[in-house]
């Protein structure tokens, strides 16, 4: 917090409700990234491993990368 960064789980949220939360709005995402994929297949791939690089990073385990 010295560095002007705030992170939720100094405010009292439990890890396992930030990665809940993390991890369904990864699968919202993933769902709103499929329409992309008729038109435009490598820009939605791209988004994808976006979403999947981030949830690695932040230890989301149930994110599911191939759907």
């Amino acid at each position: 917090m010295n560095w002007g960064d705030l992170k939720v789980l100094s405010l009292g949220v439990s890890g396992a409700e930030v990665g809940e939360a993390m991890a369904g709005l990864a699968r919202e995402a993933a769902d709103l990234i499929e329409p992309v994929r008729e038109r435009s297949p490598r820009t939605a791939a791209y988004l994808r491993r976006q979403i999947g690089f981030t949830a690695g990073i932040n230890g989301i385990s149930d994110f599911d990368r191939t759907a």
